[in-house]
């Protein structure tokens, strides 16, 4: 997770300053990550802690207080993003980012190893999405996904089984010059069998 604190007022307004995790310690004092010089800032005025995705900010017993969208906080305050946060005369707007998905693949080389990937991706049993889609009472949103992706059962390999029988009387596709072409004619084919 990327926690920024934006500077909203003075001459380093729209400044920002990366959070790196776990603690980051804001105050006066030789150890804090941020030191402000400011009477209004205690030696140890606050902390940010970045812990099991999610951010939160504790006033260290300050003088004048910690403060989110003008509440002063009392023990650890979770924050979020567009959240504003002032610490004596400083005053920040926070910005989380969470990045997605694991370590970038490298480069499919062909059209084999394309599918290869995308059967990987799809192996897992049925996996019907609607359930993340209901309240947290459990009541239906009332939407429902039109697709569930799901891995081939039994049943399917003997429809393959019988479809290719039936094939081999058709005459062959044309091979393709154009990998894009290739590559959707065997996405089609692998998740739509009947095709």
């Amino acid at each position: 997770m990327e926690v920024k604190l934006v500077i909203l007022g003075g001459k380093s307004a729209g400044r920002e300053i990366p959070v790196p995790g776990p603690e980051f310690v804001i105050g006066r004092a030789e150890g804090c990550q941020l030191r402000p010089r400011s009477d209004h800032v205690s030696r140890r005025h606050a902390v940010i802690r970045i812990k099991a995705g999610s951010v939160t900010i504790e006033d260290c017993g300050s003088k004048n207080g910690t403060f989110v969208n003008d509440k002063q906080t009392e023990g650890e305050k979770r924050l979020k993003t567009g959240d504003h946060v002032t610490i004596g005369p400083l005053e920040f707007e926070v910005q989380l980012a969470v990045s997605v998905g694991g370590k970038k693949k490298p480069k499919v080389k062909n059209v084999q190893e394309a599918v290869s990937r995308t059967v990987e991706a799809s192996a897992d049993d049925d996996m019907d999405i609607s359930a993340w889609l209901e309240g947290d009472d459990g009541a239906d949103s009332g939407f429902r996904p039109q697709i569930v992706f799901r891995a081939k059962a039994k049943d399917d390999e003997d429809r393959d089984k019988k479809k290719a029988k039936a094939d081999d009387n058709k005459p062959a596709e044309p091979d393709t010059q154009d990998s894009r072409e290739a590559a959707t004619k065997m996405l089609r084919k692998f998740f739509d069998p009947n095709q």
